[in-house]
């Protein structure tokens, strides 16, 4: 794997964590608070990604392609688990309302 094509997929990890975290502050923005700190789960999982997984120290790292396909793949699966988190309270909303406590 060249590095264009993994710098590539590191750059959409980025971007795509940055636009979960803009939807989990607007969903937090209009839950009651029991349902606002469902939300934690999924911004941990955001945390995980970025601190472990897109780290500049840890991204520096020699790796071959098998490795690199095992990491990046890794963080897409951790990236999965916060969205999947932030639908769940999406559908809680819908199911039970906001304002759930």
């Amino acid at each position: 794997m060249s590095a264009a094509p993994i710098q590539l997929h590191i750059d959409t990890l980025r971007s795509l964590c940055a636009s979960e975290r803009e939807k989990i502050a607007e969903l937090k923005a209009k839950l009651g608070e029991g349902l606002r700190s469902e939300l934690d789960i999924a911004s941990a999982k955001l945390d995980d990604v970025e601190s472990i997984f897109l780290d500049p120290k840890v991204l520096a790292l020699t790796r071959d392609d098998a490795a690199w396909t095992s990491w990046l793949n890794n963080a897409n699966a951790v990236l999965g688990i916060a969205v999947m988190a932030r639908e769940h309270v999406e559908r809680l909303a819908a199911k039970f309302g906001s304002g759930v406590h």
